[in-house]
């Protein structure tokens, strides 16, 4: 019997399933950082935001197809699942769009977020768009190699920083990818490992599917140390930044929203309703962290 899918729900597919945009507070806060890190003026720091959140919703979107035509890991029993914030690789499994309807969702994003990026003329920009947009198809191959934190890493932490540093009249390269570096820790490594995690089960592992959360998964490890280690190291790479001068001692008070984290962590190893109430406070903390540090560096 041939399921039949409203409107409505393919047009919530094309701008929410699939684009993902839970995730796009990170982005503008790493954009914000760079910006009022390197004092570039509102306008600029608005066009390379957008054009990064659009690289982001590219990315998300081709992660969909990705998955389900290139490494297959999204095809039959063992696909990603569904979770409280995010669903996008159901839209084919359950035929919801089509393999075209995907695919001109994804390409219509990167198109978009050439855009903004046509009234500034700097060329590092779209070098570093490029990188972005490659950590897009890398991503989906990196999950086969354990490799996805770091891809997310430099595509949720150090590109956004840059980009919106460089889109300011100057400032140290390296400076900037340091003050990134939280943001990478927290998104690109522990946000992945819980997603990672969630992800897996014997069909998946058995199709390939390799990165810090399902080896946590298949040696039967608890992922609760593993993040509040990462939340650790981001804690002191950030007090490190702190007393190097090169973020501000205001922006410290950011750490506090760790806290609720590691109050719910325990959650995070339970299954049910327990653990996705436990994973969305864990990703409101990260959300709030950043958007808390850019603030504080904006106080400064």
């Amino acid at each position: 019997m041939t399921v039949q899918h409203s409107n409505m729900s393919k047009l919530r597919a094309h701008l929410q399933v699939l684009p993902r945009p839970f995730a796009s507070p990170v982005v503008w806060a790493g954009v914000a950082l760079g910006a009022v890190l390197a004092g570039t003026s509102l306008v600029n720091a608005l066009l390379v935001g957008l054009s990064a959140t659009l690289v982001m919703a590219w990315g998300h979107s081709g992660n969909t197809f990705w998955d389900f035509h290139v490494t297959k890991l999204d095809q039959g029993e063992g696909h990603s699942r569904a979770k409280p914030y995010s669903s996008g690789q159901n839209v084919l499994t359950s035929g919801l769009l089509s393999t075209q309807a995907v695919v001109v969702n994804m390409v219509l994003w990167l198109w978009l977020s050439t855009v903004p990026l046509l009234f500034l003329r700097d060329p590092l920009l779209w070098v570093l768009w490029a990188i972005a947009v490659a950590c897009g198809p890398i991503y989906s191959w990196a999950k086969l190699h354990y490799l996805p934190e770091t891809i997310l890493l430099i595509g949720f932490g150090i590109c956004p920083v840059l980009m919106g540093a460089l889109a300011g009249p100057g400032y140290p390269i390296g400076n900037a990818i340091a003050a990134s570096l939280p943001f990478g820790l927290l998104f690109g490594f522990a946000a992945e490992i819980i997603d990672q995690k969630y992800d897996c089960t014997p069909q998946a592992w058995a199709k390939g599917l390799r990165s810090i959360g399902p080896w946590l998964w298949k040696t039967e490890r608890k992922v609760a140390p593993v993040i509040l280690f990462i939340m650790a190291l981001a804690g002191s790479a950030h007090i490190g930044l702190g007393i190097s001068g090169i973020l501000a001692q205001q922006s410290l008070w950011a750490l506090f929203a760790f806290f609720p984290a590691a109050v719910v962590a325990p959650g995070w190893d339970q299954t049910g309703r327990d653990q996705d109430r436990a994973i969305m406070i864990g990703l409101f903390c990260i959300f709030a962290y950043c958007v808390l540090l850019v603030i504080g560096q904006a106080m400064s």
